[in-house]
């Protein structure tokens, strides 16, 4: 079986606004029991699924069907991804493994761009930390070329930065 998963910005609308609008948890709605069960799910009709809060989407959308695969970070269930249709067969158990690798892959990219958020808040902390120091530090290069230089440091020397970055620790200091 073949199916394309596409749709006109006209269906999207009333399922976006829906998304925004509706409450999301781990006992609100069809995803609710994604992110409770942590298992995928599957609903072949929408009309008649009591777990469905907005009962015109059917309508409104064309898709009477749905496919949830559980996103997961560490054994986690993290989010819900959704896929809808006008028809989606009951998925055999290769489907299902696909969708619980394709869950566990967004899951490990979400968590690793959690991660380099963190680490990016911790480098501009760090940075921070050391160009307000009232100290003088500097990095430089395995030939002693100045490659960083804080304020205080140029303060210091009475170097500008770019000035100083040009400079060598052997050009500055005594023999």
């Amino acid at each position: 079986i073949h199916a394309g998963w596409s749709a006109d910005e006209d269906r999207l609308r009333p399922v976006l606004k829906a998304a925004i609008e509706l409450a999301c948890g781990p006992d609100v709605g069809l995803a609710g029991d994604g992110l409770r069960t942590g298992q995928p799910l599957w609903g072949a009709d929408l009309t008649k699924d009591r777990r469905v809060m907005r009962k015109d989407l059917p309508a409104l959308t064309g898709w009477k069907s749905a496919l949830l695969a559980p996103i997961t970070l560490e054994g986690r269930t993290i989010g819900v991804l959704e896929f809808n249709a006008p028809l989606i067969p009951r998925p055999d158990e290769e489907l299902l493994k696909v969708i619980r690798a394709l869950g566990r892959q967004i899951g490990n990219f979400c968590g690793r761009a959690v991660v380099l958020d963190q680490l990016r808040e911790s480098e501009e902390r760090f940075a921070n930390m050391v160009e307000l120091a009232a100290i003088g530090i500097s990095h430089v290069d395995l030939d002693g070329r100045f490659i960083y230089a804080n304020r205080q440091l140029c303060d210091m020397l009475g170097y500008t930065r770019d000035e100083l970055l040009g400079l060598t620790v052997k050009q500055l200091s005594h023999p």
